[in-house]
């Protein structure tokens, strides 16, 4: 079995569903960029059915415009599915025990749900050399999600490889962006309508993992301020990050001008597209004209290959 295979990312935001289709033989290939907007915004509150509805009215119009040439696909989904916070642990403990804790911490943190609602996966910060903490990152995915995602995939005949966290699926291009950097670490930053998060990693190993809500976009500077400021006061010289990279939606000049104005940092957006091949199909004019930094997740989690 080839180590990749071709593959189509979906990123589903607040309001639309994206779709990035790669394929392989010898280069990868780019088949197929587009979004489609949702006939309503929609929330982790949503009904199976009410989901697994808007979902597939925005897909069927994807694939009229462009059927999709594989079958394995990928999702990317937003941070309102999944809780993200850190905690100390004992290493001492056991799988079994450690999981057992993990749950303890999220009904503590989150009484309003059950422990056995979610998906559990860990991030010891300490194994990537940049912190000493004895400290895991915990990504909690709600269940419901993630067994709608998989209906859906059933109902319309597509296998399911991975589905992540969005940021986590930009995050891929710090390592594919720099191969060869082993001593380093690397900032990023994903923006949607409502949040805003920061991520430390070094060779794609997160270590340091924040996320703030905002009520508008208004608020964004001091997030910026008040996620790197997090990092510092975790032990980490966040100055001394080799990129500062930014995904996400809203991301403009403007925004990346003010960072430096006000904090001098500077941010480089993500271009998800600059290294691939482009198929004879694919529209160049519609694909100069869209936000192609939105498309980072998409594309993220389509090239994901473990």
């Amino acid at each position: 079995m080839p180590l990749f295979e071709s593959h189509a990312g979906f990123n589903i935001t607040e309001d639309k569903l994206q779709i990035v289709e790669l394929n392989y033989s010898n280069k990868f290939l780019l088949e197929n960029v587009d979004e489609e907007f949702f006939s309503e915004n929609w929330n982790v509150n949503f009904s199976e059915q009410k989901f697994i509805n808007i979902l597939q009215n925005s897909f069927d119009q994807l694939i009229l415009r462009k059927p999709l040439k594989t079958d394995l696909v990928s999702f990317s989904l937003p941070h309102q599915v999944f809780k993200i916070f850190e905690i100390p642990y004992d290493k001492t403990l056991v799988s079994n025990d450690l999981l057992e804790h993990y749950k303890w911490e999220i009904s503590e943190l989150f009484p309003d749900y059950s422990p056995d609602d979610f998906v559990i996966r860990a991030i010891e910060v300490d194994k990537s050399g940049f912190r000493e903490s004895k400290s895991v990152i915990i990504i909690a995915a709600q269940k419901s999600l993630l067994q709608h995602i998989h209906k859906f995939c059933v109902k319309n005949k597509l296998k399911l490889r991975f589905a992540d966290n969005v940021h986590l699926a930009a995050n891929s291009f710090v390592v594919i962006d720099n191969p060869k950097s082993k001593n380093d670490f690397f900032i990023s930053l994903y923006t949607d309508s409502k949040s805003i998060s920061l991520i430390a990693s070094a060779s794609n190993y997160p270590f340091f993992f924040k996320k703030l809500n905002l009520k508008d976009q208004s608020e964004i500077f001091d997030a910026i301020l008040n996620l790197y400021d997090s990092v510092n006061n975790n032990g980490v010289d966040s100055s001394k990050a080799l990129t500062n990279y930014i995904a996400g939606s809203f991301v403009d000049d403007l925004l990346l001008q003010k960072v430096k104005d006000e904090f001098d940092i500077s941010l480089v957006k993500f271009n998800p597209f600059a290294n691939i091949n482009l198929s004879d199909e694919i529209d160049r004019d519609f694909l100069q004209s869209i936000d192609y930094n939105s498309f980072t997740a998409a594309a993220g989690i389509a090239l994901r290959m473990i």
